[in-house]
Order: structure tokens, then C-alpha cells, then sequence
């Protein structure tokens, strides 16, 4: 009977990584979008000359342009490397902590785009 228990318990893990695996993956590319969006504020609000045709909001949005491949293959590294992460190190502390410090990065950066 106790192996049963044992088999759920493992079956409530696997779940529990898989589904915050799934949340990292969706909150990297909101952060992604989020980050490009402060990027482009904090631009504005220094360099920008008004207007939304002004050459300094048109440098800006190339910025953010040029910035999008290289966040997006962050991501897409941040993602293939965690799910082979937490496939090699499964229910272990360091698995778990580092589940932590993903999405504490990652509701960071969504937070600076709330104040900023």
C-alpha cells in the first residue's frame, strides 16, 4: 500500500516541476517583451525629441529591433537548458532552488516594467 502512496507522491512531483517548467517557459517571453518595453522607455525618456516619427523614437524602436533575436534565443536557451536541467537533477535541492531563482529573475524583471 505504501508504494502506491510512494508512486502518487512521485506522479505529484513530476507534475509539480513539469508545471512550473511551463510557467518559467511562459514568463521568459513575457520578461523578454516586458524588458524590450523598458528598454524603449527609458530611451525615450532621455534621448527622445517627441513625436512618434522623431529620429530618436525611430532609433529606439530599431533598438529594440536588434535586441529581439538575441533575447529571443536567450530564451529559447533558458528553456532547453532548464528542462535538461531539471530532467538530470529531478527532486533534488539544487533542482528546486533553481526553480526559485528562475522565477524570481523572471517576476523581477516583470515588476521593473511596472515601475519603470
Amino acid at each position: 500500500m505504501s508504494l502506491g502512496m510512494e508512486k502518487k507522491q512521485d506522479f505529484r512531483l513530476v507534475a509539480l516541476a513539469i508545471g512550473l517548467w511551463l510557467l518559467t517557459v511562459v514568463l521568459t517571453f513575457y520578461a523578454i517583451v516586458n524588458l524590450l518595453e523598458v528598454l524603449m522607455r527609458v530611451y525615450a525618456a532621455f534621448w527622445a525629441d517627441g513625436g512618434f516619427y522623431s529620429p530618436a523614437t525611430q532609433a529606439a524602436i530599431g533598438l529594440r529591433q536588434f535586441l529581439l533575436l538575441p533575447l529571443g534565443f536567450l530564451g529559447v536557451a533558458i528553456t532547453i537548458g532548464g528542462a535538461e536541467y531539471h530532467r538530470e537533477h529531478f527532486n533534488t535541492r539544487q533542482s528546486w532552488r533553481l526553480f526559485a531563482r528562475t522565477l524570481g529573475v523572471q517576476l523581477g524583471l516583470l515588476l521593473l516594467g511596472v515601475f519603470i
